[in-house]
């Protein structure tokens, strides 16, 4: 699959999304969203798995303005109620993506080296009026090729 400039953030978001919410790789919550919101986690409840738009640094592209390079940069945060649950639903998403490496490969997404998965923020909360929110950040590097 080329990346087009114009589809470029959606097409690479829907990739992960896809990869986490369907098929062999699905987690074990549908809670998948873009962006998290008070009102999102009220109407749907933990877990919540937020997977933001990926970064791109395009490295190379072609005469026609295909991509041909690049490094793609997704963070997804993991939200739960109890630590000890969002470091399960952490370990479930890691291990999906891990395990689901060809699916990625299939669409031009390869892994950069074998720790291209790594932890920004482990084990932060936030008090909301209700209840405490634990989360866990992780970035996921991989390089896009065409052809």
């Amino acid at each position: 699959m080329a990346v087009a400039l114009a589809t470029l953030n959606t097409d690479l978001w829907d990739t992960m999304y896809n990869h986490l919410q369907t098929g062999t790789y699905a987690l074990s919550t549908d809670n998948i969203f873009g962006a998290y919101n008070d009102q999102l986690i009220a109407d749907k409840g933990f877990p919540c798995v937020i997977i933001k738009p990926p970064e791109v640094n395009i490295m190379e592209k072609d005469f026609g303005g295909q991509i041909v390079k690049a490094d793609v940069s997704y963070v997804i945060s993991i939200y739960h109620k109890s630590s000890a649950s969002m470091k399960v639903q952490t370990d479930e998403v890691i291990n999906k993506i891990r395990t689901g490496s060809s699916v990625f490969s299939a669409v031009g997404l390869k892994k950069v080296r074998e720790g291209f998965i790594t932890d920004v923020a482990y084990t932060t909360w936030q008090t909301t009026p209700n209840h405490r929110v634990h989360m866990q950040t992780i970035a996921i590097n991989f390089r896009y090729t065409n052809g």
